[in-house]
């Protein structure tokens, strides 16, 4: 139990080896552990392997939120946190707190036992999907030391303005911010950098006049992330949520920035706009200067991929590369 909401114990598959790994996995609004959990457990890759064939010492972890009253259906139903909008997701965020702070701590103590089992955190995995993917972030921006890695699937960040701020970018996607005629439209610039194509999509790097000749990209400049912006954005992020204090203002540290990080996003996601995810990697690259894949699925929706585990053999590399 986390702010008096109950959370329902987690759909836990043991590794079928010695354990030596742990993924801790958060689904998305209005979907429970056990229904997410058992999809994604059961999924073959293009080698046909399963991931835990694949990875026999990773354990399988996939929370359940507590039901809370969901103010966009107006009804109860399993929600990390409450939200007013998914176009801008920003807005009313205030009510958005009390969830996070609840699965932040409670995502903190499934983390603490498995260290209590003996796991250390550099071998445990966190991530989520869509609104898992949301508050998996909190969890690792709350947290104290390096995790071995972090997956996002169509999510976004919530009070990402506010860390880019601190960051010294712009204010990003997720903002509702009126243009020169007045009309409205969201807040983010155009991210030009090269994107990596996916297993079935074509890099649209090429000249629409004929088809043939790459374009010219250029790239976006961003300025270098300092480590008192970097420290100032972790204690918002804790503070922000009234968690115990994380970092001490002069702590340089960072060591949870050392945690790589993948974020997979379908271009035709409408249900979160493929550009909140974007700005989850310009984010936590540019502002926070973290090791952040980026990977675009072109003409895909909101879901997950997944891609080719054969072709990355470390357990760590499961977050970052089998399962977007």
């Amino acid at each position: 139990m986390a702010g008096g909401h109950v959370f329902p114990a987690p759909f836990v598959v043991s590794p079928i080896g010695p354990h030596t790994h742990t993924l801790i996995f958060l689904h998305g609004r209005g979907d429970t552990g056990p229904s997410f959990g058992s999809g994604l457990y059961i999924a073959t890759g293009s080698s046909g392997f399963s991931l835990p064939s694949l990875y026999p010492g990773l354990k399988f972890i996939f929370p359940t939120t507590a039901k809370r009253y969901s103010s966009s259906f107006r009804c109860s139903m399993t929600e990390w946190f409450d939200t007013a909008s998914l176009t801008f997701p920003e807005e009313q965020g205030h009510m958005q707190k009390e969830g996070l702070r609840d699965a932040v701590e409670h995502i903190e103590g499934l983390i603490s036992d498995e260290v209590e089992l003996g796991i250390p955190e550099h071998n445990i995995i966190i991530g989520g999907i869509s609104q898992g993917c949301a508050t998996a972030l909190h969890v690792l921006l709350s947290h104290k030391a390096r995790l071995g890695g972090f997956v996002g699937m169509s999510g976004w960040l919530p009070f990402a303005s506010n860390i880019r701020q601190i960051c010294r970018l712009s204010s990003g996607a997720g903002l509702r911010v009126r243009d020169g005629r007045g009309s409205t439209s969201d807040g983010e610039q155009d991210e030009s950098e090269d994107e990596p194509e996916d297993a079935g999509g074509e890099q649209n790097n090429m000249d629409p006049s004929d088809g043939h000749h790459p374009s010219p990209r250029k790239k976006k400049r961003y300025p270098i992330p300092l480590p008192e912006n970097q420290t100032e954005a972790l204690v918002f992020a804790r503070d922000n949520l009234s968690l115990p204090p994380g970092l001490a203002k002069g702590d340089h540290s960072l060591v949870v920035l050392k945690t790589p990080v993948f974020l997979g996003h379908g271009d035709e996601d409408y249900t979160v706009d493929y550009k909140l995810g974007r700005n989850i990697y310009s984010t936590l690259k540019h502002g926070l200067g973290m090791d952040v894949t980026w990977k675009r699925y072109k003409m895909f929706g909101h879901w997950y991929k997944v891609s080719h585990p054969f072709l990355f053999p470390s357990p760590k590399r499961v977050a970052t590369h089998y399962l977007c």
